[in-house]
């Protein structure tokens, strides 16, 4: 990719089952002798000699020449040959690595360490517990089998990997030294899983200049990215559904937008015509700026907040009403599978309170697709986050356009594209600041929300977040009472 102009057209985040085990093994490391051994086996290991010749070449005393051929003895380390020379055993002989080399002999260690290991692949991820969560992600399918004996793998990858392990500095007081002082495992005495936690993984899909999808990067914090970008390939092929072209060329047709299909055909995006037309863009003044990519994707936002910083103090409404602000949400799976979700959706969710500008700008409301007024299943991913959510009924422009929208002053949109040559969805789009743009996308937006799925079934649900509700309906309660 490094040679090749690449543009991020989607980014989405993975979880995977993570495992921490306590592992205890024993290791074998290899230590120098004591002065006198070792110069004493060095020597033997040039030629056997006799005691005397060995008192004689050190200067030993009849007394210190018995105790150093003596603790020898004891300890294997010579012998006796048959014409009464002292020369080196087995054992000794395998402390040395050449002719001349230092002696060292091996000792065995009892170890134990708290590691984690990801069920994908089974590389090492340390020691750290990362405290991440599952949802605004894609979940990988990890199989029954593997997750039922994730202590017998992690047990075999330990082994493979330990060189890796003890590099990375993962196990204290051992390093991961070559050669002949490296630590090597003797055996694994037990594998006991502690607990599980979810491993986050963000998957940048990039487009070429030439607009045909670019293979996935290696993730930096695995060694081995083979058996994830594997599981990530079979999730997202049950994640296939059929193009939406047509729907999106109705979707162009619907908010009159005829610059976009400019930059769009029946294949890909010219991401060197949006590319080169977005930097443009900073240095004149044009009616509207392209887009690639979610419009919470960080170059994306950094746009759009940047523009709202500016615009939203600067709205004087004349009459009595408040101006609406609002973020319309695609159908789309991908849309939400990302840590900057939340955030993002807090930051606009609170950008009228924070730049103080309720005086004329309503709170801003952000809507989620829903199937049905008892739709729950956006209730855990919306929990912690802060502000007015509500429910629109499935349908707006075939769920495949996301709007972000400040009445009469502003609009940013994307329209969420699939086809089969992409493995995720393809959203590109525009923001503008031209009132005629503006005003012909706010119509449409508006008579979604404030129209009829069919007779007493609004499309408009209201607040998803029941007990949210319930503290406005006490709040409105109280107010009225007072």
């Amino acid at each position: 990719m490094n040679d090749v102009k690449a543009f991020v057209y989607n980014e989405i985040d993975f979880t995977l089952d993570a495992h921490k085990f306590d592992v205890r093994f024993s290791y074998v490391t290899k230590e120098g002798l004591s002065f006198v051994r070792e110069f004493v086996l060095r020597l033997l290991h040039i030629s056997p000699l006799s005691p005397i010749q060995l008192a004689t070449y050190f200067g030993f005393s009849k007394k210190e020449a018995s105790e150093a051929i003596g603790d020898l003895l004891n300890n294997g380390d010579i012998q006796y040959s048959a014409d009464g020379k002292i020369e080196l055993t087995r054992q000794s002989l395998s402390y040395f690595t050449s002719l001349g080399s230092t002696p060292q002999v091996a000792t065995l260690t009892k170890k134990s360490v708290s590691l984690i290991f990801e069920l994908g692949g089974f590389n090492c991820l340390g020691t750290k517990q990362r405290k991440e969560e599952w949802d605004h992600a894609i979940k990988l399918d990890i199989g029954h089998e593997i997750i039922a004996n994730s202590q017998v793998l992690a047990s075999s990858s330990f082994k493979k990997q330990f060189s890796r392990i003890l590099e990375k500095g993962y196990i204290t007081g051992l390093n991961g030294q070559d050669g002949a002082d490296r630590p090597r495992i003797y055996t694994i005495d037990s594998v006991k899983k502690i607990n599980q936690e979810p491993l986050r993984l963000t998957a940048k899909f990039y487009l070429g200049g030439d607009g045909v999808p670019i293979e996935l990067n290696d993730f930096e914090n695995l060694d081995d990215s083979e058996p994830v970008h594997e599981l990530i390939a079979t999730s997202l092929s049950k994640l296939k559904i059929p193009s939406n072209l047509d729907e999106i060329y109705h979707a162009m047709d619907e908010l009159n937008d005829s610059w976009t299909p400019k930059l769009f055909n029946e294949t890909s995006i010219d991401v060197i015509a949006l590319d080169i037309k977005r930097k443009l863009s900073m240095h004149e003044d044009v009616s509207v700026v392209p887009l690639l990519g979610q419009a919470y994707s960080q170059q994306n936002w950094e746009l759009i907040h940047t523009d709202l910083i500016k615009i939203l103090p600067t709205i004087k409404n004349s009459t009595n009403e408040k101006l609406d602000m609002l973020w319309i949400a695609p159908s789309d799976t991908f849309w939400e599978a990302s840590n900057r979700f939340p955030v993002i959706s807090g930051i606009f969710l609170d950008c009228v309170r924070t730049l103080k500008c309720q005086q004329f700008i309503n709170t801003p409301v952000m809507y989620l697709p829903v199937s049905n007024e008892s739709d729950t299943s956006w209730a855990k991913k919306i929990s912690n986050i802060e502000g007015d959510i509500h429910g629109l009924l499935e349908g707006f422009l075939n769920g495949n356009v996301e709007i972000i929208l400040v009445e009469n002053k502003y609009v940013a949109v994307c329209y969420h594209y699939r086809s089969e040559s992409f493995p995720v969805t393809l959203p590109f789009g525009f923001v503008s600041k031209n009132i005629a743009i503006i005003k012909s996308i706010q119509k449409v937006a508006f008579q979604y929300i404030e129209g009829m799925a069919s007779q007493d079934n609004p499309n408009h649900i209201g607040i998803l977040d029941k007990h949210k509700a319930y503290l406005k309906k006490k709040a409105a309660k109280t107010l009225i009472k007072s």
